[in-house]
């Protein structure tokens, strides 16, 4: 599945508008214009924004929500629901597996930084527990699926016809 028309909105305005100067970009003026500068004078930077760019147009590993961002998260307030929900698919497509988890990251670490310049410290604070809950979280389940399509010989990386015989404990412990 490729979602064309979102794909190339996404490319403009994750990996290559924050790095030029254009009409769409918006920030605090004058506090944040010599970081804006610094960002969009920055070659090496360019080159990492191209590179994952390249990732992100070359690498379809698993199915993306695509434009995941704590305003497309619902949870429910009654704890007894342990209830989750995710809207806002249209940007869906197949893509690089870390996609989700690391916009999503992103957007909390945007959302501290802006704590410090309110100082609310407090409110930062809380912030980066969640974002760290939700890294150990995202991490340690990835990790048990990843060793359980290898222990069961399941999914597209490990048919068990192809690793019949070998020794499951070195499948399990290939990384990407």
């Amino acid at each position: 599945m490729r979602n064309n028309a979102m794909c190339a909105l996404t490319e403009q305005v994750v990996f290559a508008q924050p790095y030029m100067t254009c009409e769409h970009n918006r920030w605090t003026s004058p506090q944040l214009d010599r970081y804006v500068a610094g960002i969009q004078a920055d070659t090496q930077l360019k080159v990492a924004a191209a590179h994952w760019k390249n990732l992100f147009l070359t690498q379809p590993q698993a199915l993306l929500h695509g434009d995941l961002h704590t305003g497309s998260v619902m949870v429910h307030p009654n704890p007894n629901f342990n209830s989750t929900y995710v809207i806002d698919p249209e940007f869906a497509f197949y893509g690089p597996m870390g996609f989700d988890i690391g916009a999503i990251l992103a957007n909390l670490y945007l959302c501290y930084f802006s704590t410090l310049a309110n100082n609310e410290k407090e409110y930062g604070t809380w912030i980066l527990q969640q974002a760290a809950l939700l890294w150990n979280t995202f991490h340690s389940a990835f990790l048990d699926q990843w060793a359980f399509a290898a222990e069961k010989g399941v999914g597209e990386l490990y048919p068990s016809s192809i690793y019949s015989g070998d020794d499951s404990s070195s499948v399990k412990d290939i990384r990407w």
